[in-house]
């Protein structure tokens, strides 16, 4: 019985104290953050495995066709001549003859005895007063001279290019429908070029119209009846003309080369062609 009363008293003091609790409180602040555990040991590493076996090489791809090659193109213009490669010389392209003034005599039959051809136009602008004056004139003339080849036993035209200050050039031309391997199958004008001043420079033409048979002087049956245009052609197609004109400190060093020698001319002075 007593023990029952115990039971009844402890539970009604349960059901008191139950009924006597209060609201939750707030919920109290974070507590600080715990410090960090000590690294743990790594572990083994594995073993490498085996390297795999190398893939199959691929197939080669077949070769492309080469394109056509593409047309050349056209050609570009001409540039303009550069300047001389010598500022202390000056000089003109080779000019042809102008050989229009006319000295003549014929025969009865009208015939070419003598002809004397000179220029009507006896201007040249590269010979001013200080080029005459200060300067060294130096004119070459490009002309046929008639050779003998001893190998073959004939004779044949060569061009050659002489220095004409006080001196004559014979320029040789064939004689129409005669064998031009043999001397007899020439003629040929006398070229002399001497007179020189302030823009002026004059010279002539002096044709052969004769040969030598039987050491008599015979008249070429061949050039028998042609006119003044044929033999003017003749010395205008054959013939031409250059100047060098040389100033001042060029001048000095000029004593090293030889006047006579175009070749050598063009390559000391850097003349064009």
């Amino acid at each position: 019985m007593k023990s029952n009363i115990l039971s009844i008293f402890a539970f009604s003091a349960v059901l008191f104290f139950n009924s006597c609790k209060g609201p939750d409180g707030p919920i109290g602040p974070a507590g600080s953050t715990g410090q960090t555990g000590t690294q743990g040991v790594p572990g083994v590493a594995g073993a490498i495995g085996n390297t795999g076996a190398a893939g199959a090489t691929g197939a080669t791809g077949s070769t492309g066709t080469t394109g056509a090659t593409g047309s050349t193109g056209a050609a570009g213009a001409t540039g303009a001549a550069g300047a001389n490669g010598n500022a202390n010389v000056a000089y003109n392209e080779w000019k042809a003859l102008s050989i229009d003034k006319v000295s003549s005599s014929r025969d009865a039959k009208g015939n070419y005895t003598y002809l004397y051809l000179q220029p009507l136009d006896t201007k040249e602008s590269l010979f001013t007063k200080d080029a005459i004056n200060t300067a060294a004139i130096y004119s070459y003339v490009k002309y046929s001279a008639l050779l003998y080849d001893q190998n073959t036993q004939t004779y044949g035209l060569v061009e050659r290019i002489k220095l004409i200050t006080n001196s004559n050039s014979v320029n040789y031309f064939p004689i129409p429908g005669r064998n031009k391997d043999a001397f007899n199958g020439y003629t040929y004008t006398q070229f002399s070029g001497t007179e020189y001043g302030e823009n002026y420079f004059n010279y002539y033409l002096l044709y052969n119209f004769n040969e030598n048979i039987n050491n008599v002087n015979t008249p070429i049956s061949e050039l028998q009846g042609k006119d003044l245009a044929y033999f003017q052609n003749i010395g205008k197609t054959t013939l031409s003309i250059r100047h060098v004109v040389v100033y001042g400190s060029t001048k000095g060093r000029m004593a090293s080369i030889n006047m006579n020698d175009y070749n050598e001319v063009k390559r000391e002075l850097n003349l064009r062609n």
